[in-house]
């Protein structure tokens, strides 16, 4: 199994203070893979596009601190996906900041199943959730 994802969110900040910020707007996900399983000729090709809605938020309840929420959803066709990301993050002088967080990640897509000489509709569900440690550069 080997599959991948790539991102292009645009999002606009609906409200937006020093210490408090909210922003909602529109993301694409682009799944890609493979299934394989060679001693009984399986292959199966994930290759999906999800359509998804962003919202989002960041407190800052001291000076250097914060705290951040990102939600991804969608759903259309039978395909859908959530994307839960929170995260307590620290900024340090020279704008590199340090963020220790937890993620979120489900999605169910359609994809074609080929066992030779035959193709198949396949329905793929993904998870997965964990901590992270994160070091970021905060661009001015």
């Amino acid at each position: 199994i080997d599959v991948s994802h790539a991102d292009l969110n645009f999002y606009y900040p609906v409200y937006s203070r020093p210490s408090f910020t909210f922003h909602a707007g529109l993301g694409v996900r682009q799944f890609f893979g493979e299934l394989e399983a060679a001693d009984i000729n399986l292959q199966a090709d994930i290759d999906s596009t999800l359509a998804l809605l962003h919202l989002g938020a960041a407190f800052s309840p001291a000076e250097q601190w914060w705290i951040n929420l990102d939600l991804q959803f969608g759903q259309y066709d039978g395909q859908n996906g959530s994307d839960i990301n929170l995260e307590f993050a620290y900024i340090f002088s020279n704008d590199v900041g340090l963020a220790l967080g937890y993620r979120a990640f489900d999605a169910t897509l359609e994809s074609k199943l080929i066992i030779e000489p035959d193709e198949y509709e396949l329905e793929t569900e993904l998870a997965a959730e964990g901590g992270f440690l994160r070091l970021f550069y905060q661009y001015q």
